[in-house]
């Protein structure tokens, strides 16, 4: 009997020393679920797909893991190395990969294609808090201008491949540590109002005419049907005529007869909408809800504000996700190709998403460790 309490006693211990969040690895986990449901059905019932997403979400789910397991003492001292390695990975990618449908997004590592420009949603947040936390809060002027400089490079990169969409993701990924650090309003709104001045001359001199198609698009899908146009009223078309319940899984027109283009990854909601109707997705925003709200009560309980920035700034970034992919989708966004979290396609996209839910697990299962402020 001795024996055995010893053996339970050491496997409570040991379950102890792991370090995750079972509520949001549980949310996650039935989101990722109903994903591979949808997946199916907008893949036109591919099994070649789905093994693939399911070894995504797999590998994934281990790296959230393995990341949780590491305090945010780890995280802040490889901030600096992880920024320049992506930054220097962004740069490669753009001189030696293969274009796809017209962009140099993937760098190809022959067993698989990744995409570098989603790390760097988790890279350029680190390296700005940690830069910003050897100083005073809040940051100076002079610390604004400088971080400025470090999301302007990279943002540059990006858009040169060229991904509007993730480029506007990471822009706003670092800008957000700096609003979380306490900015002046007084410089928020100065900026916003320069970003407003200059509008006319990226308008005329560094938006690419389909960028401005996209946008235009916006405001009357029907000037040019079946171009641009395409995707948003077949979008529309797939949300509307899902109704309340949803025709049934695998039961949409839209999607099973391919009049939605890119439904298993940027469009994929629209199948949602489609087959199981405002219900459907109704539970799959509460879901998104339900782990961004565990995400602010992790910030909200950090102790020191390197934790407190770095976790806000992540979990900001899943909102943006989820928000541009269906405001995109619906009509009130351009298409800029944002995937929906967890459930779209995309090894990629899923790996730098459980990444950073494993720096947020981090941070609210070493909390306590840490010290008042550093």
């Amino acid at each position: 009997m001795n024996n055995l309490n010893s053996i339970f006693t050491n496997r409570n211990n040991w379950l102890n020393k792991i370090h995750f969040d079972p509520i949001l690895l549980f949310l996650v986990s039935i989101l990722s679920i109903f994903g591979l449901f949808i997946l199916y059905s907008a893949s036109g019932q591919s099994s070649y797909l789905i093994k693939r997403q399911l070894i995504f979400l797999l590998a994934g789910f281990v790296v959230m893991i393995t990341i949780s397991q590491a305090d945010t003492f780890f995280y802040k001292r490889i901030a600096s190395t992880f920024y320049f390695l992506t930054l220097i990975l962004l740069g490669i990618t753009l001189l030696i990969a293969e274009p796809i449908n017209g962009s140099k997004r993937w760098l190809n590592l022959y067993f698989f294609n990744i995409q570098i420009s989603e790390f760097m949603k988790i890279a350029l947040p680190l390296f700005i808090a940690v830069y910003i936390s050897n100083y005073t809060f809040p940051p100076k002027l002079i610390h604004f201008f400088i971080t400025l400089i470090a999301v302007l490079i990279p943002v540059f990169l990006i858009f040169l491949q060229p991904d509007l969409g993730t480029s506007i993701i990471v822009a706003i990924s670092g800008l957000m540590v700096i609003f979380l650090a306490g900015l002046s309003w007084k410089v928020i709104l100065s900026t916003l109002g320069s970003i407003a001045a200059i509008f006319p001359i990226a308008w005329n001199f560094i938006l690419k005419d389909y960028h401005k198609q996209r946008i235009l698009i916006l405001f009357n899908p029907e000037a040019d049907l079946y171009g641009s146009g395409w995707n948003t009223i077949q979008a529309k078309t797939a949300i509307g005529s899902g109704g309340i319940s949803g025709k049934g899984w695998q039961e949409g027109t839209q999607g099973q007869f391919d009049f939605l283009p890119e439904s298993h990854t940027d469009f994929i909601i629209g199948i949602i909408a489609e087959e199981l109707g405002f219900i459907g997705v109704s539970i799959f925003f509460l879901l998104y809800i339900l782990i961004i709200l565990r995400c602010l009560s992790i910030t909200y309980s950090a102790n020191n504000s390197f934790d407190r920035i770095v976790s806000g700034a992540l979990t900001s970034i899943l909102f943006l996700y989820v928000f541009i992919n269906a405001s995109m989708v619906s009509g009130m966004l351009p298409v800029v190709g944002i995937p929906l979290p967890f459930v779209s396609y995309g090894g990629s996209s899923i790996m730098s998403l459980m990444i950073q839910l494993g720096i947020i697990m981090s941070i609210g299962t070493h909390t306590k460790f840490s010290p008042e402020e550093f």
